[in-house]
Order: structure tokens, then C-alpha cells, then sequence
């Protein structure tokens, strides 16, 4: 069996997230109306994460999340576009990336 959860989606039906990073702010993302511009940009962060050069090589993705989070207010607010600018900008460094996706969870729980 493999140790990875598959998530499905016309683009990236083979993309697998790693078992030892699944939490329930990446399903708040991948449930999100921005499912397909966060598992383009999450799939290429993972795959070129080696190095530290994902936030370089992954701009453009990570652009058009940021793009797509604007477009979606009513989902992503103010300082959920905030937190993801300053991760992006700080080398995308992955445990950032779960900082801001765990941070995004928690504020839309409680509300």
C-alpha cells in the first residue's frame, strides 16, 4: 500500500501528497476554489523543493495561486494573501507553506 494520499483532479490525477505532510489544512486547500492552482503549484514546490529553488523555478504556479486566492474573497482574506506573499518571498520554505495553510485552517474553523 502506498504511503501517499492520492488527489484527484483533472489535471493532476496522479499527484500523491505525502503521508508525512497530509493535515487538514492541505484538504481545506485542495477543497478550495482554488483545488487546481494549489496542487499545479504544490506538485511543482515538491518536486523541485531540492536545493531550495522551488519558490524560483515554481513562480509562475505560485503566482497564479496568488492570483486565484485574490479572485476568491469570500475564501481567502486580506492576511491569508499576506501570509502567502511572505512565504513565497522567504524561499517558500515548506515548513512556512504549512505555517500559512495550517494558520488559513484555523481562521476559517472558526469563523
Amino acid at each position: 500500500m502506498s504511503n501517499a494520499q492520492s488527489v484527484g483532479s483533472s489535471l493532476d490525477d496522479d499527484f500523491k501528497i505525502p503521508e508525512d505532510i497530509k493535515c487538514p489544512c492541505i484538504a481545506q486547500l485542495v477543497e478550495s476554489s482554488c483545488k487546481s492552482e494549489f496542487l499545479t503549484s504544490f506538485r511543482c514546490y515538491l518536486e523541485n523543493r531540492q536545493g531550495g529553488k522551488g519558490h524560483l523555478i515554481c513562480r509562475t504556479e505560485l503566482d497564479q495561486m496568488e492570483s486565484c486566492m485574490r479572485k476568491h474573497p469570500d475564501e481567502f482574506g486580506d492576511e491569508d494573501i499576506k501570509m502567502f506573499e511572505e512565504t513565497v518571498r522567504s524561499g517558500f520554505k515548506f515548513r512556512d507553506f504549512l505555517g500559512f495553510s495550517r494558520s488559513l485552517w484555523k481562521q476559517n474553523k472558526s469563523q
